[in-house]
């Protein structure tokens, strides 16, 4: 279609500055360089009008100054070519919504407890499918890996990459003033046989907006399977808030997320020296900066793209620092890039 168009209007301009030229045929010519690219650009405009059966006349627009025929060819070429461009497609609007990436943490941690002796490099992809069930309903299901080359992985006793598998899936409900509630089933095994499986069930409510307040309770479901390694299934809590900013660099964001675990059974168990086990209720507090920068390059069709890079810095709790062989802080520097869709 647009070479047609292209080639229809080439015909028309170059037969209507010959009809022109007609009327200013008196004026003086200038000398033309017939060997110039404008020049034989001019001709074969011609010669496709004259092969086209219009007035013989536009014979004489070679006569023109070629610097008057050609920018205006060129122009409608342009034109031509721009009409025939699709529209950028608009963001996703529709029930179905994607998630995926990856973070790089210096070491892992799980609600204040250390999953790795001594890390070298550890690599944390995740992917999350989201169903619009209604206006205020969704349905998410996810999985996320930790897959480490420190004692917990390759450089361990089994020799295995994969530490850690996650399945979660979820449940999401609208409430009023930005507030939700979510119910979450969550399932962690352990690929290289690192630690018995956990299955767990959350309960959250969340608001929207600036701070993004929320509280969540996690119930461990069996004794076989514990996130402390202890003998009994526990009930967790934990409260936070993710404090969002703007930096001085264009569209990036500055989060400040601020958390705080507890136990409110069983969920911070320490062996004793007889081999009973005590809960401490206090598992840790973290403080933490985290700035996303969009990658404008990627983004649009293909996703909305980030980098973001952070620092966390974790006060630990008596069980929890057993679990990072007797220090009482951790800071852990992080880097990711995620994809939206």
């Amino acid at each position: 279609m647009f070479f047609a168009k292209h080639r229809v209007a080439r015909l028309f301009v170059s037969c209507e500055i010959g009809r022109a030229h007609l009327f200013r045929r008196t004026r003086p010519q200038r000398n033309i360089d017939r060997s110039s690219t404008l020049h034989q650009t001019t001709l074969a405009a011609v010669a496709e009008c004259y092969a086209a059966g219009m007035h013989p006349v536009c014979r004489r627009v070679i006569r023109l100054r070629t610097g008057v025929v050609v920018p205006i060819l060129l122009m409608l070429s342009v034109a031509s070519a721009g009409a025939q461009t699709p529209d950028a497609p608009s963001p996703n609007t529709g029930a179905l919504n994607l998630a995926s990436g990856v973070d790089v943490p210096s070491v892992y941690f799980f609600r204040g407890m250390r999953q790795e002796g001594a890390p070298k490099l550890t690599l944390q992809p995740y992917g999350t499918l989201g169903i619009a069930l209604s206006d205020r309903v969704k349905a998410n299901v996810g999985v996320w890996d930790s897959l480490n080359t420190g004692t917990s992985g390759t450089g361990g006793p089994t020799g295995e990459l994969n530490y850690e598998g996650r399945f979660a899936s979820s449940l999401t409900v609208g409430l009023t003033r930005g507030l939700s509630f979510a119910t979450t089933y969550l399932a962690y095994t352990s690929p290289n046989a690192s630690f018995n499986t956990i299955q767990e069930i959350d309960l959250q409510i969340a608001q929207r907006g600036r701070l993004a307040p929320y509280a969540l309770v996690a119930f461990e479901l069996s004794d076989k399977g514990q996130a402390d390694g202890g003998l009994n299934k526990g009930t967790y809590l934990e409260l936070g808030a993710a404090p969002t900013l703007f930096t001085v660099f264009k569209h990036a964001r500055l989060a400040v997320p601020i958390s705080v675990g507890f136990s409110l059974k069983n969920y911070y168990e320490l062996v004793t020296s007889n081999g009973t086990t005590t809960d401490h209720p206090f598992g840790f507090v973290a403080i933490g900066g985290l700035v996303t920068v969009p990658i404008t390059a990627l983004s649009g069709r293909f996703g909305s793209w980030d980098l973001h890079g952070g620092i966390n810095y974790l006060a630990l709790g008596q069980t929890t620092r057993a679990f990072n062989k007797g220090d009482g802080r951790q800071v852990i520097p992080l880097i990711g890039v995620s994809v939206r869709y």
